[in-house]
């Protein structure tokens, strides 16, 4: 009888300490923390000295009641009650400090995963205002020299515009789409150049079922249009599209000059377009730019979806 009843004081002990421990615990991540978070440190500490008094002097009385024959004028076990509730208490604020820590690390991560995708699509949306100009442009001289030039190239951006505007909104599009909408872009600018031989393309018809970024191998090839020079002469700009394991490899080369820059108001600067690759592929892919003074070469090699 008496070994039960010992066990039962045992149990009564333990339950008043868990009682103890987690309202220490929880006060402390919960109300004590908020004055250390507002740098308020001498009133954290003050109120901290108050709640693990506090508990000291509500729940110390009940081990009394439970085993009589402790002495309430014990020091020792007071100040030892009180130091471990205020270490108690230190493990809510470590707790509370390291979730405010991790949920600031998540909202940051949102914030600028946000404010890329943002980024991302406005980057995209430059594309289609400079082509679009240029192309106008070029509609408006063949109207009355050459109508069916007119047509053609009318029919042509019609295309173009369709895939910019209706199919671009996804994060990533049917490679062969939009190598159909290159072909598209590159028969449209050829229709204005004097020499047909001044633009070598060499593009696979089959793609497979790949998917890719949109509009973002289009930028280069715009530049090399905008940019080149000597179109009367063969090879001025050359492109080509090669599909191997799951990469593609795109090279893009013009002819230029000293002054020629492909980051001049209204073109699609190749900052922006790095930015996207490193947005969308990251360490998917590599992209090499070599210039002279009178060339300007892009390489690029994307690990495909």
């Amino acid at each position: 009888m008496g070994e039960a009843l010992g066990i039962q004081k045992m149990a009564m002990h333990l339950l008043i300490n868990a009682v103890w421990a987690g309202t220490a615990f929880y006060v402390f991540h919960g109300y004590v923390i908020t004055f250390f978070e507002k740098t308020r440190y001498f009133r954290y500490l003050l109120i901290s000295a108050v709640v693990c008094l506090g508990c000291a002097v509500v729940f110390l009385p009940m081990h009394f009641i439970i085993k009589p024959d402790m002495s309430w004028l014990n020091l020792k076990l007071a100040f030892t009650s009180t130091v471990g509730t205020f270490i108690i208490g230190q493990c809510g604020s470590l707790v509370r400090g390291f979730e405010n820590w991790t949920d600031g690390l998540k909202r940051q991560a949102e914030i600028e995963n946000r404010h890329l995708r943002t980024e991302n699509e406005l980057l995209k949306s430059q594309i289609s205002p400079h082509f679009l100009f240029n192309t106008l442009n070029n509609i408006d001289s063949f109207i009355v020299s050459e109508p069916q030039k007119a047509s053609e190239t009318l029919i042509s951006l019609s295309q173009i515009l369709r895939y910019m505007i209706y199919e671009t909104k996804t994060e990533v599009v049917s490679l062969a789409n939009e190598v159909e909408c290159i072909r598209n872009y590159i028969n449209l600018q050829k229709i204005r150049l004097p020499n047909p031989e001044a633009v070598r393309v060499s593009i696979p018809d089959h793609t497979g079922n790949y998917t890719i970024a949109p509009l973002i191998l289009l930028p280069f090839i715009e530049n090399a249009f905008k940019h080149a020079t000597q179109l009367d002469k063969a090879d001025a700009i050359k492109i080509k599209i090669e599909l191997t394991d799951g990469h593609i490899h795109f090279a893009c080369f013009n002819t230029c000059n000293e002054e020629t820059s492909s980051n001049k108001p209204g073109g699609f600067g190749l900052e922006n377009v790095k930015r996207r690759l490193e947005f969308i592929y990251k360490k998917r892919y590599t992209l090499d730019i070599a210039r002279t003074s009178c060339t300007f070469e892009v390489k690029l090699t994307i690990l495909l979806h």
